[in-house]
């Protein structure tokens, strides 16, 4: 299983209950990114793809862990094309 970083939890969701728990949790708790950024950079993350629409991770990565790359293509309109492109820009 894919383990999925959460800003709603301190650690990464495991299971299809601590997801449905985490998805509950963002629309009624504070998210705590920074916390989040720095699980992903010691587990060994140094990617850091934003889908969300105003690249708020984009930015609080790029400002808050030197070094790291950040991609946000739903920033601008784009296709898969695109979005492929993007992503094998990222992740060289």
């Amino acid at each position: 299983a894919l383990p999925v970083y959460t800003a709603a939890a301190p650690g990464p969701a495991r299971t299809p209950a601590q997801l449905r728990t985490v998805a509950a949790a963002h629309l009624a708790e504070p998210l705590a990114f920074h916390r989040t950024l720095r699980a992903l950079r010691l587990a060994g993350f140094t990617t850091y793809l934003d889908s969300g629409p105003r690249a708020l991770l984009s930015t609080l990565a790029r400002a808050g862990l030197p070094g790291c790359t950040t991609a946000a293509p739903s920033r601008t309109p784009a296709g898969l094309e695109r979005i492929r492109l993007r992503l094998t820009a990222a992740l060289r």
